[in-house]
């Protein structure tokens, strides 16, 4: 196994964003993972659980998803245990954010100057003022960039936080295929009580992320994928947006409970527009009258920005003119004892497999604030 790790990246304020970069097998890869969280996080891992639950989840990812069942074997190692205690849940590690926003757009190659895909993407999240008091918590607080090499599945960048471990909220692998996620508010609202608070028998909100990463290589491949999946939400619903360096994109969606799954399909000559609230509603007036009452909430204020900007510019786009539409729905709110704003910008171009951050963007940063983090095409490390 090589392991290579920069403690930090770049840092702003209180929130730390650490680079690793890591090659090995999945066991190894998730051992590593394990004793980052064991010795820097002091993680305890021993929360009450369901037992059954946490059988029949190792069960399904043993057969469903085998790349991160060794993962999950290691990281246990580094705990002192094994996976044949179900007393422990590896199936993920760390708490589920609640209450995440964002808004991304792709844009296809043939809508770029330079021909090449991009998804520009800002992840929005509530700072807390005072992030010394143990409540509440800020699971953004470390954050990783995740450069990983496994034997047996695709390389790729993923952006996680939460103590490090299984949940990647979005990424780009060596394939050109990126997988990005986003609330889904209206579900989250109309259905709140859906949300399963632990772990149960299939995928939740974040686990597909990495799994695509992990095994896709088109847009096409993700769509069989999903299809394939069982689904439910630990915190909240999300959506994905889903793009491949071809150029073939959707958004995929479900239903509360699961069990209706919705592809919403991306054009190859126009933008990709995504925010907080159900693309499919959107062709039906009552619930697109219903999304508009409530679109401060659900992202469907910022959608309309991103849409009457981006129908006024002639194409193709730039580089820095995409970064700068992002930009116009950058979010900082002041409620009290909690900041709303945007942690990251995140522009990830399909063609060459890399992702270009910025920490803690400022209105009128330039492409200069961002750092680039690629995939090495012969997968050594160094």
């Amino acid at each position: 196994m090589k392991f290579q790790k920069t403690l930090i990246t770049k840092k702003r304020d209180s929130i730390q964003l650490s680079h690793i970069v890591i090659k090995g097998t999945n066991e190894e890869i998730g051992y590593k993972f394990g004793c980052l969280a064991n010795d820097f996080h002091k993680i305890d891992k021993s929360a009450n659980i369901d037992a059954s639950k946490v059988e029949s989840q190792y069960n399904y990812l043993k057969k469903r998803y085998p790349e991160h069942y060794a993962r999950m074997s290691g990281f246990a190692k580094a705990y002192g245990k094994t996976l044949s205690d179900h007393n422990y849940d590896f199936s993920f590690f760390g708490d589920v954010p609640n209450g995440v926003a964002c808004s991304a757009v792709y844009y296809p190659p043939a809508t770029t100057s330079s021909k090449c895909g991009y998804i520009s993407r800002n992840l929005d999240f509530s700072i807390p003022k005072n992030l010394k008091l143990e409540k509440p918590v800020f699971p953004f607080k470390h954050t990783y960039v995740i450069e990983m090499y496994p034997e047996s599945s695709y390389s790729s960048i993923s952006l996680f936080c939460f103590e490090v471990f299984g949940l990647a909220l979005e990424g780009i692998n060596s394939e050109g295929l990126a997988v990005i996620h986003l609330a889904d508010a209206d579900t989250r609202i109309d259905h709140e009580n859906l949300a399963t608070k632990q772990t149960k028998k299939g995928f939740n909100e974040f686990l597909p992320i990495q799994y695509l990463l992990d095994t896709c290589s088109t847009a096409n491949e993700a769509v069989r994928a999903l299809k394939q999946m069982e689904h439910y939400h630990v915190a909240i619903p999300v959506h994905l947006l889903i793009a491949d360096k071809h150029g073939d994109s959707f958004v995929f969606e479900y239903s509360p409970d699961g069990s209706r799954k919705v592809f919403v399909q991306g054009s190859v000559t126009s933008p990709l527009k995504v925010t907080n609230f159900q693309l499919n509603r959107l062709s039906d007036p009552n619930m697109k009258k219903m999304m508009e009452s409530r679109s401060d909430e659900n992202g469907y204020d910022r959608y309309q920005v991103l849409e009457k900007l981006i129908d006024k510019i002639q194409f193709p786009m730039t580089e820095k003119l995409i970064q700068e539409t992002n930009a116009a729905v950058y979010v900082l709110e002041n409620n009290g004892e909690i900041l709303d704003r945007t942690l990251f910008h995140c522009i990830y171009d399909t063609s060459s497999c890399s992702v270009k951050i910025c920490l803690l963007p400022k209105i009128k940063e330039t492409m200069k604030g961002f750092s680039k983090f690629f995939l090495k095409k012969d997968h050594r490390i160094g």
